[in-house]
């Protein structure tokens, strides 16, 4: 089994050492901004890894970062998480590009018309025979596909994207 690519990120945003994985797939890196090097590119061509991404990593503490999209032209998961004085990343295989619409499933979508509505979520898990946590897992996902704080933000953003069904 061939390891993934790992990469130790100093507060600089600076390589300080790859894996033997990381080594064949960016080549001799060490010491290069990470953003250069991984470079990842969402579903709708933005620049995701960016210079002081790391430091404010370890500035908020908040766990693990995922972004999805192509790296090196290649499809890739990539992970970030703060360790002590370094950030790891770590690149995973599958990481589809799409855009945010595309992302959502059709169960996903049906909840989203349905918040649209101005259901509740008792409401909608009653319509769809669901539990009423299924239904707020599905608003969480859609939350985070469409990268919304909140339902109403989610509404919009679908309804400006043309995601919603007309009503």
């Amino acid at each position: 089994m061939t390891p993934f690519p790992i990469i130790f990120v100093g507060p600089d945003g600076r390589i300080a050492r790859i894996n033997s994985a990381a080594r064949r797939r960016f080549g001799l890196c060490v010491g290069r901004r990470c953003a250069d090097v991984v470079n990842v590119c969402d579903g709708e061509q933005r620049q995701v890894c960016r210079y002081g991404c790391a430091w404010s990593l370890m500035e908020e503490g908040d766990g693990v970062r995922e972004s999805r999209g192509k790296v090196a032209g290649k499809p890739a998961r990539v992970l970030c998480s703060a360790v002590g004085e370094e950030v790891v990343v770590v690149l995973l295989p599958g990481g589809e590009v799409q855009g945010p619409g595309e992302q959502l499933t059709p169960r996903e979508l049906e909840v989203l018309n349905l918040v649209a509505q101005g259901l509740t979520g008792k409401q909608i898990a009653t319509r769809l025979a669901v539990s009423r946590s299924t239904v707020r897992t599905h608003v969480e996902h859609v939350r985070e596909k469409l990268r919304c704080r909140t339902r109403a933000e989610a509404v919009a953003r679908a309804m400006a994207m043309g995601l919603l069904e007309k009503r």
